[in-house]
């Protein structure tokens, strides 16, 4: 099963990024963020976005099944406090839904 792993989401961080493991080497995943959080099940699995657009970062597995989506984050006082739901996904063979496997939802909030 995938994971999805930060560091602290603060303001100012220009290495920011978000870490999806756990996944086969050369695997195509997505990091989606959203502004909310609500389950909605997807056959075994549960997609948490919800809530105004998501946006969708992209990046390929290495050798050893880690993928590495930067977000470097601005040092922008307006930013403090706000809350983005990030959720991994990963193309998979066989895969749990329609040949995509989910991460666990993560909950960023910036400035924290």
């Amino acid at each position: 099963m995938p994971r999805l792993r930060s560091q602290s989401p603060y303001l100012g961080h220009r290495d920011f990024a978000l870490d999806v493991t756990d996944v086969a080497a050369g695997a195509v995943c997505a990091v989606g963020f959203a502004t909310a959080l609500q389950p909605q099940a997807l056959g075994p699995c549960t997609l948490w976005l919800q809530g105004g657009p998501a946006v969708l970062l992209f990046a390929a597995a290495n050798a050893y099944g880690h993928a590495r989506v930067p977000l470097p984050l601005p040092l922008l006082p307006a930013l403090a406090g706000v809350t983005l739901v990030a959720q991994g996904a990963v193309l998979a063979t066989p895969g749990a839904f329609a040949g995509i496997d989910l991460t666990a939802a993560r909950t960023l909030r910036l400035g924290d």
